[in-house]
């Protein structure tokens, strides 16, 4: 602490009674460190608020002719190439899980390749089940980003701004889009 004019002052250079609320009669050895203090006890605290963040972009609509030809599309390469490749006649054994169909839908700007799996176990919790392995999103400008299905049950995207064709034949060919 230094003295000046008669006035006890810390380190800040603010009076005493600033902070410690002196009393006459208060040993000084009883009040706060000065030594300790922080140069931010010195500042009115400032009030932290909630602010209405920025409203998100919206997502273009679908032109009726893009999901009508993208479907048509889907379909045509769904019984062409996927459902051969992937669907094979029911295992003799009932432990395990088959795939019985391939499909495609729309959901908003969503398009998604999905199949369904029956479970002959007695022990299964429903005879069949669904899921969704492929899903093309429509960004504009007839362009769409394209995710598979993980593990963890989480859309991953790895490719944007594809054109229509171009998503069709990665679906076909890339071992991630597999049903």
């Amino acid at each position: 602490m230094t003295q000046k004019a008669g006035a006890i002052l810390c380190q800040i250079e603010m009076p005493c009674s600033a902070f410690c609320a002196a009393d006459p009669g208060l040993d000084e050895s009883k009040t706060m460190n000065h030594n300790r203090m922080k140069p931010w006890i010195k500042m009115a605290s400032k009030r932290k608020t909630w602010m209405p963040s920025s409203p998100r972009q919206k997502k273009p609509p679908v032109p009726d002719s893009i999901k009508r030809s993208l479907s048509e599309k889907a379909d045509e390469i769904i019984e062409n190439d996927m459902k051969p490749k992937h669907i094979k006649p029911p295992p003799t054994d009932n432990d395990f899980n088959y795939l019985v169909d391939i499909y495609s839908k729309w959901y908003r700007n969503y398009f998604y390749f999905c199949a369904k799996y029956n479970c002959p176990s007695p022990n299964a919790v429903s005879a069949s089940f669904e899921t969704k392995f492929a899903r093309m999103e429509f960004v504009g400008n007839e362009k769409f980003n394209l995710s598979y299905m993980r593990h963890t049950e989480q859309w991953w995207e790895i490719y944007q701004e594809l054109s229509m064709p171009e998503s069709i034949k990665i679906i076909t060919e890339e071992p991630l889009f597999i049903p």
